[in-house]
């Protein structure tokens, strides 16, 4: 259940082999999941899959901000809907958690530097406007 992700194996080995890793890599050792694996790594993970999907995934929720018009995003409840069969991305209910999602993406892909964040958040913010 450790949010780990494939940037973090590189510390992982670094730390494993007993050479401090620098700081500019990006990921986190996952050393203490594999010596103890109920252990928590991180609580959001960020992903990328060709630079038109962006997720956000936490223990709770997995959130699918996506690029082109014509795909919908995806928010998912990784507790009760492990399959990710039930898109709430429409649900009264869960709009907060969207937003949050959202503006948590858009804050990953500015912290790195992604050169089309802005156009990506201007996108999103027309077409979620009425929400808001």
């Amino acid at each position: 259940q450790a949010l780990v992700s494939n940037i973090d194996v590189l510390p992982t080995i670094l730390e494993l082999v007993g050479v401090e890793a620098p700081e500019s890599l990006d990921g986190e050792s996952f050393q203490k999941v594999l010596r103890s694996p109920e252990s928590l790594h991180r609580d959001i993970l960020f992903t990328s899959v060709m630079g038109i999907n962006f997720t956000a995934t936490t223990r709770e929720w997995k959130y699918n901000l996506n690029i082109p018009p014509d795909v919908q995003d995806e928010l998912y409840d990784r507790i009760n809907d492990p399959d990710e069969m039930n898109n709430l991305i429409d649900d009264p209910d869960h709009q907060k958690q969207c937003r949050e999602m959202e503006g948590q993406i858009l804050d990953w892909l500015m912290k790195t530097g992604h050169p089309y964040v802005e156009e990506i958040a201007a996108s999103k913010k027309e077409l979620t406007k009425d929400l808001i």
